[in-house]
Order: structure tokens, then C-alpha cells, then sequence
């Protein structure tokens, strides 16, 4: 430290740290602070490389409630406090990195506020090489006594998961959405667009071929991560149906008629969801373990699009 001054509060003392944890994790530390005035007032820029993280799990469980079973952090970190108030952006690299949940209901808690499984975080922000990155901006006034630290890094951990989780839906390149906000739990619940058919068939058209081809591009740069894919036939599928058979419009031959098509339409549904594994899997050349079925669903009383569900 240089220019260190007890009698000056407002003298800015010039820091410059540089050391070895644990013989190879490095830190340094530059820029000043003013560690006598009333309130804190610094702007110091930081980096670390390569600290092993399972020794923090205790003080990310109390700040995020997840413990850390395995990984690697880097960051990059500046921070700057005028007057207590702080801002400051912490560029975060993490590899291998393996978590689990204090309890159920902390793996409920952070999976409602990010929008999807806990389980799904991992695979869907690593990269090919099993990295994780992330920006995290903070901010607070540290002169307030009911600011709260962890408060703040949860804040931000959880809009730069949400941010992560979305990422690799939004793509440039994509002509029709991915991602869309169901309702419920405050409109923040991320889920997939299904991927819709037209009455009565089960081939993939245009907008199913160009929702297919991008998610083929979101597994094949994220290797970790699995989907499911649900057909459903609905009652649009059994009003084509019924006019292919010629049905009347009421009455019962036209009750017959809806009994008699039923085994049709489930296996509609079926169908469906075979298409869209293939095109996925055999047409996208992606891992079968990433393309999971789930319940095929016939309901006449749908009256949503023909479609496919994709959930995470």
C-alpha cells in the first residue's frame, strides 16, 4: 500500500495485491481506497485463476443455498464505492462444476426463480468444453445497514442464470421463436414453444421443420442438455377427422363416429412425436439420451394447435 495516511480520510491509498492460495490459485488485487473516510469509497479492479471451489461451499450455501460438490472458478472483478454506493461487474468462468441443493425446497426456490429445473441449469450454460460463464453485476449502498451482500450476489446469480438459460434459445439465425413465458408464477416461467401440425397430420411443415432445426442447433452446442417431446392430438385433429370420415354434424353416428376415430387420434399423437425424434435425432444428428418421449395425449376438448410439446 502507498500513500497511507490516518490523519487524511480523503487520502486515497494506492493498493496492490498479489498472492498464492493453496499453491495454485493466484490473486491480485489493484487500484485504491480511502479506508479512513466515513463512508467506503475504493475502485479496485481484482482477478483470480483457478480456485478450487468446493472449499467456498458453506458460504454458498448460505448465500445461494446450494452446495458445491466439485468445479473451478475465474473471475474478474472491478468494484467501485463512492459515497457507499457500489457498483461493480464480476466476469465469472467456471468448469466442472457439480451442485446440489440444501433440500427440496431450495431446489424449488431457485428453480422458481430462474423458470426451469435445477437440474437443467448445468447443461444448459455449459459450453462443449464444460464451461460456464457468467457476468454479474452488483450494486447497493454499503452504507446502509440493512444492505446485505449475499442479497445483492443472489440478485444478480439469478438474472445471470436466467440470462444463461435463455441464451442458447435466442438465436439470430432461428426464423421462429424457441422460448416462450408461460403464465403463472408471475409470468416469469420459461418454457419451449411446442412445435405445431397442421389438422390431421403428422409430418413436420415449414415452421415444425425450422422450430426442429433450432433445436438441433441448441443441443448440438450444449451436449449436457436433454429435452422431451410430447405429441398431442386435440380437438382441431378430430374435426378434420370427422369431416374425412364424412360424419353428420350431430347425432349418433356422429357420436359413433368420435368413439370409433379415438384410436386414431391417439395414434396421431404417437405419431407426432415420432416425426419430431427423427427429425432430431436421425435428420439432426443428435444424441438419442438428449431426445427423451414423454405421455402422448389425445384430448377432444383441446382446444389448442395440433402440436408437439418440448419441455426441458
Amino acid at each position: 500500500m502507498l500513500n497511507l495516511n490516518t490523519g487524511d480520510p480523503k487520502q486515497r491509498t494506492q493498493v496492490r495485491v498479489e498472492a498464492t492460495i493453496n499453491q495454485f490459485t493466484e490473486l491480485a488485487v489493484a487500484g485504491w481506497a480511502a479506508p479512513f473516510g466515513g463512508q467506503p469509497d475504493f475502485d479496485l479492479n481484482a482477478r483470480l485463476r483457478r480456485l478450487e471451489l468446493p472449499t467456498l461451499s458453506p458460504y454458498a450455501a448460505q448465500a445461494i443455498g446450494l452446495n458445491v460438490e466439485s468445479g473451478r472458478l475465474s473471475l474478474d472483478l472491478t468494484a467501485a464505492a463512492d459515497g457507499g454506493n457500489l457498483k461493480g461487474l464480476v466476469d465469472l468462468t467456471l468448469r466442472d462444476l457439480g451442485f446440489s441443493a440444501l433440500s427440496p425446497a431450495d431446489a424449488q426456490r431457485l428453480s422458481a426463480s430462474i423458470g426451469v429445473p435445477i437440474e437443467t441449469i448445468v447443461g444448459l450454460m455449459q459450453d462443449d468444453q464444460g464451461r460456464i460463464r457468467l457476468s454479474l453485476p452488483i450494486s447497493g449502498n454499503l452504507a446502509n445497514p440493512a444492505f446485505d451482500p449475499s442479497d445483492a450476489i443472489r440478485q444478480a446469480l439469478t438474472g445471470a442464470l436466467q440470462a444463461a438459460v435463455l441464451a442458447p434459445f435466442q438465436l439470430a439465425f432461428a426464423p421462429v421463436a424457441l422460448i416462450a413465458k408461460a403464465a403463472g408464477a408471475g409470468g416469469d416461467t420459461i418454457g419451449l414453444q411446442p412445435i405445431p401440425f397442421s389438422p390431421g397430420v403428422a409430418s413436420l411443415d415449414g415452421t415444425a421443420q425450422d422450430m426442429a432445426s433450432g433445436l438441433v442447433r441448441v443441443l448440438q452446442e450444449r451436449d449436457k442438455l436433454k429435452i422431451k417431446v410430447c405429441g398431442r392430438a386435440t380437438a382441431a385433429d378430430l374435426t378434420a377427422a370427422l369431416q374425412a370420415d364424412r360424419a353428420p354434424a350431430s347425432g349418433p353416428e356422429r357420436d359413433a363416429a368420435v368413439e370409433r376415430l379415438a384410436p386414431e387420434l391417439w395414434s396421431l399423437a404417437g405419431e407426432r412425436t415420432a416425426r419430431v425424434r427423427d427429425a432430431l435425432i436421425i435428420g439432426g444428428n443428435i444424441k438419442a439420451r438428449q431426445v427423451g418421449e414423454c405421455r402422448i395425449l389425445y384430448d377432444p376438448t383441446d382446444t389448442g394447435p395440433p402440436r408437439v410439446d418440448v419441455t426441458l
